[in-house]
Order: structure tokens, then C-alpha cells, then sequence
């Protein structure tokens, strides 16, 4: 998916994020991701990392804690919260 450049006139507009954005996501991500992470890593870390990094989280879509930031309608950034523990599903309260 590519992306086009927003107005930069228009406002950020953030929206809530759900199972459906899956591929968008992990499209964002990979795209951020592998240009801020390179100048700190090895392609040959990078090769292993970012497909474990990037891919969207079907639980975090799921959780109505994860949003998407959109300029005239182009993804900007993503990202949320959860209160389950990682790898559990465990709540901290």
C-alpha cells in the first residue's frame, strides 16, 4: 500500500482502530519502523526484527485501545494501549 503526502493544512484526525485495519497497520509500522530502525541496526538484525515488530496485533486491534492518526485521510502513525499483560491476555489491574 503506498502512501500519499497529506495536506499539512489539515488537522491530525485520530481514530479508533479494529480487526479490519490489520493490514494497514502493519503496513504503517513496517514502513516507520525500517527507517528509524536502520541507522541503529544490522540489516541482518533488522531481517529477523521486523517482520516480529511490525505485524499487527489482532488482540490490541480487538482491545478499543488502539488508535490511527490520519492527515487529509493518509495514515500518519498508530498505536495504543492495553492493560492485559503481553503474551497472557492477563489483566493488571
Amino acid at each position: 500500500m503506498a502512501f500519499k503526502s497529506p495536506d499539512p493544512a489539515q488537522p491530525p484526525v485520530l481514530r479508533v482502530a479494529g480487526p479490519g485495519d490489520a493490514d494497514l497497520v502493519t503496513n504503517l509500522l513496517t514502513q516507520s519502523y525500517t527507517e528509524l530502525l536502520r541507522p541503529a541496526y544490522p540489516p541482518s538484525v533488522l531481517e529477523l526484527a521486523l517482520p516480529v515488530v511490525t505485524t499487527a496485533n489482532p488482540a490490541l486491534l480487538s482491545s478499543g485501545t488502539y488508535y490511527i492518526a490520519s492527515i487529509d485521510s493518509v495514515p500518519m502513525g498508530c498505536g495504543g494501549w492495553t492493560s492485559a499483560r503481553p503474551g497472557t491476555g492477563e489483566r493488571i489491574e
